[in-house]
């Protein structure tokens, strides 16, 4: 059922790259890239979450919120290069020397994403709901924008790790690790 998703095809094959001195002959992403959209989108979303919750105006979460869940989509579907904010944050990171991540865990975060959006999208415009319930979806997803950002760490590539460690969801046939063991490393190798 998930084999599609989790296919080691996602990302970009980069033959003889080794991450943490271990082979990496799966898809990988730049990390530097990542964090910079994250960064892009947790500004976006503060300002729309600031605007719902200090003045009760919903105008920024109408534009934000379905932006976000494209992005997302396009992200999950097709990875990264065909995000328009992952795109910009390309810019802003162009000079820096790439930090290569493996992919499969950061698209399981985008689709992390993706629900919490589409969550928000429905609660929020579907049945005009608001409240605690909407603002907790969205505090949700801007804490694990800030902590992707801000510290490097990535709360669905550890419920990634988590549920593989659990036997919940596959596991590849080559266990992916992530640059200078800020991600993946606690993937336990089987």
């Amino acid at each position: 059922m998930f084999s599609w998703f989790l296919s080691p095809r996602y990302g970009t094959v980069i033959p003889e790259l080794q991450i943490n001195g271990t082979a990496a002959p799966y898809g990988v992403m730049n990390e530097n890239i990542v964090r910079a959209g994250a960064g892009i989108m947790f500004l976006l979303g503060g300002v729309a979450f600031a605007h719902a919750v200090l003045i009760k105006n919903f105008t920024w979460a109408a534009v934000i919120i379905p932006f976000f869940w494209i992005d997302f989509l396009l992200k999950v579907m097709f990875g990264p290069h065909a995000s328009p904010i992952s795109r910009i944050a390309e810019l802003f990171v162009a000079h820096d020397r790439p930090q290569w991540v493996a992919a499969t865990p950061k698209r399981f975060a985008w689709t992390i994403g993706l629900v919490l959006a589409t969550i928000a999208w429905v609660l929020i415009f579907g049945f005009e709901i608001r409240g605690v319930i909407p603002m907790l979806v969205c505090g949700t997803c801007l804490i694990f924008m800030w902590l992707e950002t801000s510290v490097g760490y990535c709360a669905g590539c550890h419920i990634y790790a988590y549920l593989l460690n659990k036997n919940l969801i596959p596991r590849p046939q080559v266990t992916p690790s992530c640059g200078e063991g800020k991600a993946c490393p606690i993937l336990k190798k089987s």
